[in-house]
């Protein structure tokens, strides 16, 4: 009894070591290869174009949607902020032949700077999308096979229902 006992809890917790070190290896290596690609030249760097920010921040947000630090709302709200400035600036270049004067730039830019730090703030605000919900599932899926399994008795347990909807056919 006590061989099948520890069985069951040693799996799990290297089902969620092996996990957390396979999401640990996940954004090191996303984070060493931005890096990496850091040029060591003394020019100074030149300030991205307004579209190439516009590129840059729609792949921050996949990439928090991608990690699980967006949830669908903050995605949601992010993604309705890129539109509006996407048609401000659609709308001052359509008024100036295809080009964007410095007055106009300027608005597009802080537009901008606010809609980075926002995205930093949602990915980092800990309002995680999966995570926390994998790690919740992970331990109702070992507690429902403890229980089939006959290794705990959970009749004289104080509560029960910790199981949930858990229980699926």
């Amino acid at each position: 009894m006590s061989i099948r006992l520890s069985k069951w809890i040693v799996m799990p917790a290297a089902v969620l070591l092996l996990g957390s070190v396979a999401l640990a290896q996940d954004t090191s290596a996303s984070g060493s290869s931005a890096q990496s690609s850091g040029t060591t030249t003394s020019t100074p760097a030149k300030q991205p174009t307004i579209a190439e920010r516009k590129e840059n921040q729609q792949d921050r947000i996949a990439n928090g949607v991608k990690s699980g630090q967006l949830t669908a709302g903050e995605t949601a709200n992010l993604e309705s902020k890129e539109a509006a400035i996407n048609g401000e600036t659609r709308a001052d270049r359509a008024a100036n032949g295809g080009k964007l004067t410095h007055s106009e730039k300027q608005p597009i830019n802080r537009q901008q700077n606010q809609l980075s730090k926002q995205i930093y703030q949602d990915k980092h605000n800990a309002n995680l999308r999966e995570s926390a919900s994998l790690l919740q599932n992970l331990y109702r899926n070992f507690a429902l096979q403890v229980f089939v399994m006959g290794a705990i008795d959970f009749t004289h347990a104080p509560s029960a229902d910790f199981l949930g909807d858990a229980i699926v056919a």
